[in-house]
């Protein structure tokens, strides 16, 4: 399954300095688009229980009056249906702002030429956006452990489950999103359970511990 970005340049007079809040209006807008196309996916995924199969990233000043966003989708459908909408638009009302559609660029990218052109990864960089926060469960179960913890849950029953918020990005809660993400849209297995028995060991708590003073 291929993983879509669709990027939105946008123009707005007079010049403004957006808020973090403007993900949640963007939110909005993508599902405003999307209900006038096909009605029955807005709902359908705005009804979404699980992971969704996209992602909006707020609005980011690119330069006097000029913006931009990206929507990140796992769905073909979907994909095809906003580069269809957004392309016979001129404008659209967001933050109570009328912005000119400037440019829209559109890219496929192929998991599976991804992977087999792969190379390790020994550094990468993130840079945040906008705030971020992850739910973690409690009690706590380590990836790693999840196979040998489950077949014993499943002879006392399961405990219900409590969340607490963590205002920080945490690497662990990072990497299992991305890890969960993947093995529910891209159809293709990544052995990583190694890694995630290291990142959530003693050098995983470290680095851990690293991450934090950066920030």
């Amino acid at each position: 399954m291929p993983i879509d970005s669709l990027r939105i340049m946008l123009e707005c007079n007079p010049d403004f300095k957006p808020s973090f809040v403007s993900g949640l209006h963007l939110r909005g807008l993508f599902y405003r688009v999307l209900s006038s196309v096909d009605p029955s996916l807005s709902s359908r995924l705005h009804d979404h229980k699980t992971l969704s199969p996209f992602s909006i990233s707020p609005l980011i000043r690119i330069g006097p009056g000029r913006y931009l966003f990206r929507v990140t989708s796992c769905l073909s459908e979907l994909s095809d249906a906003l580069v269809k909408t957004f392309s016979k638009m001129s404008k659209v009302e967001l933050l109570n702002k009328s912005f000119h559609i400037l440019e829209i660029s559109y890219t496929r990218l192929d998991l599976e030429k991804l992977v087999k052109r792969s190379a390790p990864c020994r550094k990468y960089e993130i840079e945040f956006l906008s705030p971020t926060c992850f739910r973690r469960p409690s009690p706590y179960i380590p990836l790693h452990a999840m196979r040998f913890i489950t077949r014993i849950l499943k002879l006392f029953g399961k405990p219900k489950s409590h969340y607490r918020f963590l205002p920080l990005p945490d690497p662990i809660l990072m990497l299992r999103n991305l890890k969960r993400q993947w093995d529910r849209y891209a159809s293709l297995n990544l052995r990583a359970r190694r890694f995630d028995s290291w990142l959530e060991g003693r050098r995983g708590r470290a680095l851990r511990r690293r991450w934090s003073k950066n920030i």
